[in-house]
């Protein structure tokens, strides 16, 4: 006799719609704010995605500007991590206070290794007795022509422009752009001491932003990456102390003895850490997860448009469901869900947010922006950046092999693929979109806030003829719109 295991009809965002509800909500009066927990609020839902091609400092910094938050990925150095948290905690109000001085007897070579190695910093202050005397860029030392083994003292030394700490953000600007400046010195009208760098990448995206996420001493929000290998507590350690407003512990399959195990020590060693674990796509994963002291929990096994872990294992749940099903147990428990990948567009997100998320991951979405730390190529005439899954070879020999379970083995299984995501300029532009097509989806739903979005959603699933309906089709496009 043949005996079949019941098979479970699971569905992933293009199989499904909104339907749409009597409103009497515009999308300019909706509230997009979600809240992680009383200690964890965020201004938009969204957060970049812990990829080495996704999140560094200026995805992170740019992040909060926009009300989401940025992790900054683990495939680096414990210090290079922590250092690039440190960074970010170093801006305040669009400025930089954090000064770098050296005499100017210092060989560059040791200021090559220790700055822009370890700190990461762009520009230092050159002293004589204490007194400041040049400035001097990452460039100049990158200078073919400098010598490594000669002294600061070498390099030509520049009019030194600076700003009273009683001008205003915008007077400052003006200032540097009249000087074609990147960055100058803000120095006390009290003291004439310098107290703070004005650097043209912290200050501009500042004086642009509406609303950024800070904390309680006005600094940028930001998260860090964290993996399961034995020295996990030693870079939490080490992220905390920089600043760190929330870790997560990062891996493909997040319902695991290991991962579980990590949880608790972390929770128990940092009891007031914001901790989020990830990923789990069952309602037991988030059960288990919560037991051992997530604050948080990420969902997606397989979902990102460059992962392959469904091909390569055979395993998984289409993303819609996977929330479905881990939102009525996170319901239960009072926990928060973050949805991790599968996310295509505006639509997906709405989607993601009404089935239970309090907040998705973007990836693929934010890899093309300015902001990323990929590189810009050509390909057939067109701007692309470079975009790789964390389980793709190359992500793994730098560092993210244990987010698969392969930490230590000399012939790596990719589970993620290499390519090119289309160049699309400021991540500030992005965000725009996704979030004016969030706030559509909630004046089409009747939501005014994304706790109503969740309350008063009704699906209703499409067939792939219903699916290609959905889409623009019967005409010749003259240009490509955002979507």
């Amino acid at each position: 006799m043949l005996f079949m295991k019941e098979i479970k009809r699971t569905l992933t965002f293009d199989d499904v719609l909104l339907r749409p509800q009597y409103s009497e909500v515009l999308p300019k009066e909706t509230d997009v704010r979600t809240t992680l927990s009383s200690r964890f609020q965020m201004k938009i839902p969204i957060m970049s995605a812990s990829m080495d091609t996704v999140t560094e400092i200026e995805m992170a910094y740019n992040m909060s500007l926009n009300g989401g938050i940025g992790v900054i990925h683990k495939n680096l150095s414990h210090s290079q991590q922590s250092n690039m948290i440190k960074q970010i905690k170093h801006i305040k109000n669009g400025l930089y206070y954090n000064i770098m001085a050296f005499e100017s007897s210092n060989k560059i070579s040791m200021i090559k290794e220790k700055v822009f190695d370890e700190y990461l910093d762009d520009c230092i202050f050159v002293t004589v007795n204490g007194s400041i005397v040049n400035i001097v860029s990452k460039e100049d030392l990158e200078n073919k022509k400098i010598d490594s083994n000669s002294t600061l003292e070498s390099i030509g030394r520049k009019k030194i422009i600076f700003a009273k700490d009683s001008s205003s953000l915008e007077e400052i600007l003006k200032i540097m752009d009249e000087n074609k400046l990147d960055f100058m010195p803000i120095v006390s009208e009290t003291t004439n001491g310098i107290i703070a760098v004005a650097k043209r990448k912290w200050l501009v995206p500042y004086l642009n932003s509406d609303d950024p996420l800070i904390d309680s001493k006005e600094r940028p929000k930001v998260c860090g990456a964290i993996g399961v290998t034995e020295d996990s507590i030693e870079r939490a350690k080490l992220l905390i102390a920089a600043g760190v407003d929330a870790i997560i512990i990062d891996c493909a399959h997040g319902h695991s003895k290991k991962v579980i195990e990590l949880t608790r020590e972390i929770k128990k060693l940092f009891p007031k850490l914001f901790l989020i674990v990830g990923n789990v796509v069952t309602a037991n994963g988030v059960n288990d997860l919560y037991k051992a002291g997530a604050d948080a929990v990420k969902i997606g096994v397989g979902p990102g448009a460059i992962c392959t872990t469904r091909t390569v294992s055979g395993v998984g749940i289409p993303q819609f469901s996977a929330i479905l099903e881990c939102y009525e147990e996170a319901k239960k428990l009072n926990i928060p869900i973050i949805a991790d990948g599968g996310i295509k567009n505006s639509g997906d997100m709405v989607k993601a947010l009404a089935a239970g998320a309090d907040a998705v991951m973007l990836g693929s979405l934010l890899a093309g922006c300015d902001e990323s730390p990929s590189v810009k190529v050509m390909h057939n005439n067109k701007m692309y950046k470079q975009y790789r899954g964390m389980g793709s070879i190359a992500a793994m020999k730098a560092g993210s092999s244990d987010r698969y379970g392969q930490d230590g083995i000399k012939k790596l299984v990719a589970e993620g693929v290499e390519g090119l995501m289309p160049y699309i300029g400021p991540v500030k532009e992005s965000l725009y979109q996704l979030v004016g097509g969030l706030k559509s989806g909630m004046g089409y739903v009747g939501a005014k806030t994304l706790t109503d979005l969740k309350n008063k959603a009704e699906f209703v699933e499409q067939t792939g003829i219903g699916l290609k309906e959905s889409s623009t089709h019967s005409i010749v496009l003259l240009s490509e719109q955002s979507k």
